[in-house]
């Protein structure tokens, strides 16, 4: 059957297969659209942003709390 649907459709049998098996692993995020990300991978990358931002923040603290220690001495 799959074969003939990816005749119909114009596409590779193994396309469509794969396309088949994306949706039955995982409904909602099996095809987020072009240009997006699934919820769970924007998660992750906004969870990434965040430690970024915060180990810069650390590191600027770091450099200041050097600074006011050498100040005191």
């Amino acid at each position: 059957m799959a074969g003939s649907i990816s005749r119909e459709l114009g596409i590779p049998s193994p396309t469509l297969t794969g396309w088949v098996q994306a949706y039955e692993t995982d409904q909602e995020e099996a095809f987020p659209g072009k240009g997006y990300m699934k919820p769970s991978d924007a998660e992750v990358a906004q969870l990434r942003k965040e430690l970024a931002i915060a180990r810069e923040e650390r590191d600027i603290l770091k450099k200041a709390l050097g600074i006011f220690s050498t100040l005191r001495k």
